[in-house]
Formats: structure tokens, C-alpha cells, sequence
């Protein structure tokens, strides 16, 4: 019995670690404890793809009608592998960092309040300072390596993990907003509790619709050539949201739909998820 039992145990070890998406492919994840809240990253691995959007010639990549002057021009995007949270940061992991008395004014019940909720009304500024919280905690506590931290993800980085590597879909996942997305047709004029619609295939979930997230990079003209691992810096403090909300329609749900806005707004849709990262890259 204690023989049966000890396999059992392990078992479940290892199904904590990895998961199998439905193409067959391992996912591998990791749980951090964040003050007794769990916190699940998915291990993106490293690829290069097709980033951005043009409205100009159906033979040339990642053509879609309804591309943006700012989804342009489509360039290569090459990068090293990375870890990004499997949903959006919810309302209790920001409570479990922040203090559990800090509770974000804006969250209510009408909107979504509870702690599978995700986390929002958020500026990019009060972001920055929850994720210098976390990781000083995890430093402090030993379980972060030291020579990696949270943060909030690249531009490139949130496209590429949301298209699931090289994917052509317009959505996360998926070419039907309803299978992955919480958008202005079917939320109900609300947020919904994290990880309730199909997963992609890194599987990540609500890349598309929830909430927009913010992205570290400023709000630029995207490059004419091939890059690696870009990070848009500047003085400027526009930076750039995606993935569209429960209050847009399919259009702005599309993954290379780019949000500008200055990082010390926030607004009713507006959240984030993490990545984890190696500090010297």
C-alpha cells in the first residue's frame, strides 16, 4: 500500500510540472509559492516568427484586412526561450504581494471582484512597483534563482507567445474569437475569472480578450529588418498594451492590434501577466 501510495505521489509530482497540449507537444511549467498563492509560469521556448500585420498585398505575410498602419512593416522576430505566466496576474496574487489589506479601488463585483478575477484598473507605473515587490520577496525567501526576476513582457515576447511560436492565427489559439476570448460579443459587459476559454499552444490562456496587458516597450514604429530579442527603450512614456479586452469587438482582439497609453493611466480593462526571465539576456 505505502509502495502504491509513493507512486501516486509522484505521479501527481510530475503532472504539476508538465502538461500535454492536444498536438502532442510537452508543455513545461512551474509553480511559484507567492505567499501561499500559486503562481504558474509555462516555459516558451525559443523560435523566431512573422511579427505585426499589413492590409496591402495578399501574397506577402501576414496579410489581414484589417491590419493597422502601426501593425507594419512585418519583420522577423528571432528570441531566446523564456517563462510567461500561464493566465493574467489575478486579484489575489496582487493582494498576496501588495499587502492583503491593499485592495485595488475600481474592482466590484458588477465588473468582476474575487480572487480568480484577474487583476485590474491598473496603470503600467503601479505595475512596475508590485513586480519590484515580488521579486524582492522571492530573492529574499530563496525561490528565485538569483539571477533571474519577474517582469513585464516585450512586445515581441507577448506576440510570439500569443501566437503559439509561428502561428498565422488572428486570435490566440484560434481563428473563432469564441473558443479563446472573453470580447465585447460575449462577456456580458464584464472581466471573467482567469483560464475559463481554450488555452493556445504553449498553453497560455486569455492572450486574446480579458483584459489588455501591458508590455514593457515604448509605443515605436516597428523595424524594417530582422531583430533579436528587441527591447524598445526611450524617454517617452507611451507604452504598449495588447491582446485586446472584454469591452472591444473582434477587431481589436486581433493579436497584432497594438494599444498605445501612457503608462500612468489605468483604466477598467486594463491588466497584466508576467514573464521570468535570466536578468543578463
Amino acid at each position: 500500500m505505502k509502495a502504491r501510495n509513493l507512486f501516486l505521489s509522484l505521479a501527481l509530482s510530475l503532472l504539476a510540472v508538465n502538461n500535454v497540449c492536444a498536438e502532442g507537444d510537452t508543455i513545461e511549467t512551474k509553480v511559484f509559492d507567492v505567499k501561499g498563492v500559486g503562481l504558474k509560469m509555462v516555459k516558451i521556448p525559443a523560435g523566431s516568427y512573422m511579427a505585426g500585420a499589413q492590409n496591402v498585398n495578399p501574397s506577402l505575410p501576414n496579410y489581414d484586412p484589417n491590419a493597422k498602419a502601426d501593425e507594419s512593416p512585418v519583420h522577423k522576430v528571432n528570441l531566446d526561450s523564456f517563462w510567461m505566466g500561464e493566465t493574467e496576474v489575478t486579484q489575489e496574487l496582487w493582494q498576496a504581494v501588495t499587502g492583503s489589506d491593499a485592495k485595488k479601488e475600481g474592482w466590484s463585483k458588477k465588473v468582476g471582484k474575487g480572487n480568480d478575477f484577474p487583476a485590474y484598473y491598473l496603470s503600467y507605473n503601479e505595475i512596475s512597483q508590485f513586480i519590484t515587490k515580488l521579486n524582492l520577496y522571492m530573492l529574499e525567501s530563496d525561490k528565485l534563482p538569483a539571477d533571474m526576476e519577474f517582469a513585464l513582457p516585450t512586445e515581441a515576447e507577448w506576440e510570439y507567445a500569443a501566437r503559439g511560436g509561428d502561428s498565422l492565427s488572428i486570435y490566440a489559439g484560434s481563428d473563432s474569437i469564441n473558443y479563446v476570448a472573453w470580447y465585447w460579443g460575449n462577456s456580458e459587459s464584464q472581466v471573467h475569472k482567469v483560464g475559463e476559454k481554450k488555452a493556445n499552444a504553449f498553453g497560455l490562456k486569455d492572450m486574446t480578450g480579458n483584459l489588455w496587458e501591458w508590455t514593457s516597450d515604448l509605443y515605436f514604429q516597428y523595424p524594417d529588418h530582422e531583430v533579436k530579442n528587441p527591447v524598445v527603450n526611450g524617454k517617452l512614456d507611451v507604452r504598449v498594451l495588447k491582446g485586446g479586452s472584454w469591452m472591444v469587438n473582434e477587431k481589436k482582439n486581433r493579436l497584432t492590434v497594438r494599444q498605445q497609453c501612457g503608462q500612468d493611466f489605468e483604466y477598467v480593462d486594463y491588466g497584466f501577466r508576467l514573464v521570468l526571465r535570466h536578468v543578463n539576456k
